[in-house]
């Protein structure tokens, strides 16, 4: 369904995936933490841990890219501006922010 880099000669590898899937040996370097959390889940859920990393494999998400720098409203950024914001000013922008509107 998707490409997949692969260190083993890909005429096995394209066989395994058209033959829908199959299971490769592999290694997984681990942290001591995640030892002990993957052998504490298999424990818990009584399931094989090469099982629960096939499952945190198949639902990871790659993190996104996407600019996460961005403005909630359009104004001068400059001291001079945000200095004469009063708490006046700022009580009437917020008014009626957060309130049920009876819906």
């Amino acid at each position: 369904p998707f490409p997949l880099p692969c260190r083993q000669s890909k005429p096995l590898f394209n066989t395994l995936l058209e033959k829908g899937g199959g299971k490769m040996k592999t290694s997984v370097y681990l942290e001591a933490t995640d030892v002990r959390r993957l052998s504490w889940l298999a424990e818990v859920e009584a399931r094989p841990q090469a099982e629960i990393i096939r499952d945190a494999i198949r639902g990871y998400l790659p993190r996104t890219t996407a600019d996460r720098n961005f403005a909630l409203f359009s104004a001068p950024s400059t001291s001079q501006h945000t200095a004469s914001l009063t708490q006046d000013h700022i009580d009437r922008m917020m008014e009626g922010f957060g309130e049920d509107r009876g819906g």
